[in-house]
């Protein structure tokens, strides 16, 4: 027995219906039972569904989209290699405001030195063996001229070295031999200076205006082994 479902609809009161719901049972009722709740469906549906037109873009919008994103990443390209072009010349810019002179070898200065009280003796080769006991009498003497025999004869003379640059530096070694002839009592009125021709020529053009009495002597090789070289300077030097 088939059963209409409009009349199944029209049977089902709402009082039976909150009847059978109290008892657990749920009632449903299908869109095509009910013609007005089906219809309303329908056309709510309806109304929601998108339209092909609104839903789908064109051919010729697609390609517009792409153009679009194409020359916007184009644009970002041409830019960023435009950065990077002005970093670069900005960064050359800066390492040649910081460049600084390499120091010439003609600048490096490697000497070797003698002092006792006010007097020092200085020579471009090391100081030692019958030459070292030649400039320690040199020094001695010039000691007891210069102070008139006021000075302590027993202080031992101090041997050592003078070198630029010592660790890695640029410029030009005219500070660094300041510092050294104020150091050894040079720029003092009472010190004296005995330079050999080669250390004259390693310092003179960096000495101090304020450099005291600075005296070329011959080398070390010919005093010790020319006597009269020797003698000479003897006579000299006691005429100071």
């Amino acid at each position: 027995m088939s059963i209409d479902p409009s009349q199944s609809h029209q049977q089902i009161n709402d009082r039976q219906r909150r009847m059978l719901a109290d008892m657990g049972i749920d009632v449903w009722t299908s869109r095509s039972a009910s013609p007005i709740v089906a219809d309303g469906v329908v056309i709510e549906d309806f109304r929601q569904m998108p339209s092909a037109d609104a839903s789908q873009p064109t051919l010729a919008e697609i390609k517009v989209s792409l153009l679009e994103v194409s020359g916007s990443k184009a644009a970002g390209v041409q830019t960023a290699r435009a950065v990077q072009v002005n970093s670069g010349r900005e960064s050359s810019g800066d390492t040649q405001l910081v460049e600084t002179p390499e120091v010439l070898q003609a600048d490096r200065i490697h000497l070797y030195f003698a002092k006792k009280a006010n007097v020092v003796y200085i020579s471009e080769v090391p100081i030692g063996g019958p030459s070292q006991s030649f400039v320690q009498d040199l020094l001695m003497f010039l000691n007891w001229s210069v102070s008139n025999g006021e000075f302590e004869a027993s202080k031992k003379s101090l041997l050592s070295e003078f070198q630029w640059p010592v660790v890695a530096t640029s410029g030009t070694p005219e500070r660094a031999v300041a510092a050294f002839l104020d150091k050894q009592g040079l720029t003092s009125p009472k010190g004296l200076g005995l330079l050999s021709a080669g250390a004259i020529k390693a310092l003179k053009p960096w000495l101090p205006s304020t450099a005291s009495r600075l005296i070329e002597v011959p080398d070390l090789a010919e005093l010790t082994a020319n006597a009269l070289a020797k003698e000479k300077l003897w006579g000299e030097l006691g005429r100071l």
